[in-house]
């Protein structure tokens, strides 16, 4: 589940509704009784690979939720998807940079 990208509630439940977005599992504990705030997930989640395809992973998550939430999970999703997208061009750039050192180490 760590590194897995979910919905939940940025907000307290009102009549059964509170603004909700995306956020990335860092951690996970377990409690012996529920969380006694609001602050607990819709238990939707999707990968990091599932995140790479944007369109999908919106289909999935946006749910039966109000525009206003849709919104809220598709400017997050984007915003997510991206900093995925940066880290794996960082990292490409780091293997290349590598290989680059080492050939030039080699014609030395």
């Amino acid at each position: 589940m760590i590194g897995n990208y979910i919905t939940v509630a940025r907000s307290k439940y009102i009549r059964g509704r509170a603004r909700l977005t995306v956020g990335r599992i860092e951690k996970i504990r377990i409690r012996k009784n529920g969380a006694a705030d609001w602050h607990w997930s819709r238990n939707q989640f999707v990968t990091a690979e599932h995140l790479l395809d944007l369109k999908d992973s919106f289909n999935y998550l946006k749910h039966d939720y109000c525009w206003y939430n849709r919104l809220a999970i598709k400017v997050a999703l984007i915003y997510w998807h991206n900093k995925l997208l940066q880290a794996e061009l960082n990292s490409k750039r780091y293997g290349i940079k590598k290989k680059r050192l080492k050939l030039e180490r080699k014609i030395k």
